[in-house]
């Protein structure tokens, strides 16, 4: 199965808001226009995260988007699960039962797991440990360091331009 490219459109989302001065929210417009996408597009995929708990959404003229946890609390296989769901990569379709070669054997065509699907398994966990293992400030923190000091400053001062100050609660008598 491969990933869709809403799966793409969420990394970045995510590794943006990161970026967000704290208590801050950038609306989904902004955040579309940031990447470059549809906005119809971008709140698709910005329901999906905040379903997954990864994003707080708030209304209002002062509304937009922020992170639910740091960056440092979301890895790539949380943002995996929010868009693509929790199902298996690969789907052995147990095609060795019905090939050519054990029309002879019937009693070797399904015996055993598939070792076509043995490999596939492994290679699944592997990578699952990977995306685990691998959060988004870690992205955040290697960026920092191969941009450009210029385009680092012009993200920044594009994301606190375009952030909604955070709302402070009032003091009830």
């Amino acid at each position: 199965m491969p990933y869709a490219a809403s799966l793409e459109y969420a990394l970045h989302a995510i590794l943006h808001l990161g970026g967000l001065p704290s208590g801050s929210v950038l609306s989904r417009e902004d955040l579309a226009r940031f990447l470059g996408l549809a906005p119809s597009y971008v709140a698709k995929v910005l329901q999906q995260l905040t379903k997954a708990g990864l994003v707080h959404g708030r209304r209002g003229p002062h509304g937009g988007y922020r992170l639910a946890r740091p960056l440092s609390a979301i890895s790539f296989w949380d943002v995996i699960e929010a868009v693509q769901g929790h199902g298996a990569i690969f789907h052995c379709q147990e095609i060795r039962g019905r090939c050519v070669v054990f029309r002879d054997h019937p009693e070797w065509r399904l015996r055993g797991r598939c070792e076509i699907h043995t490999v596939m398994l492994d290679a699944e966990s592997k990578m699952r440990t990977v995306l685990r293992r691998n959060s988004l400030a870690r992205v955040q923190r290697r960026l920092q360091t191969k941009l450009p000091r210029t385009q680092r400053d012009a993200i920044d001062a594009w994301l606190a331009g375009a952030a909604s100050e955070p709302v402070v609660p009032t003091a009830t008598a």
